[in-house]
């Protein structure tokens, strides 16, 4: 995890709510570019897992959809806004770098988990 703090990471929820890197079991990295309703029901999702330590990374390439407006609200949920298109593999390996878990899962925005 980079210590540092990150000028693109826009943090959604509150500081206290975030757990701690040793009690996350997973970080989630999305990569959206303009997923709109797919992301909505992708994010939705996760937010029915019945086991709660992981941390979700949305990355946003630029997208123009009101992404923000499903991924408020959860303090387990952050973003990664590039402000632009930097392509699947910049966006995910970037993730990668602010991830708070050491096991990493990499979900397309038009994936819907089922329940674990």
């Amino acid at each position: 995890m980079n210590s540092q703090r990150d000028p693109l990471l826009a943090s959604v929820g509150s500081e206290k709510a975030r757990a701690s890197e040793a009690d996350l079991s997973v970080s989630v990295i999305v990569v959206n570019y303009n997923g709109g309703e797919h992301l909505r029901k992708c994010m939705g999702h996760l937010r029915t897992q019945t086991v709660t330590e992981f941390e979700v990374i949305v990355v946003d390439n630029g997208s123009h959809d009101g992404l923000l407006a499903h991924v408020l609200g959860d303090p387990r949920f952050r973003v990664l806004d590039h402000g632009h298109n930097t392509g699947l593999a910049v966006a995910n390996n970037r993730a990668v770098e602010i991830a708070r878990s050491s096991w990493i899962a990499l979900l397309n925005n038009d994936a819907f988990p089922a329940l674990d």
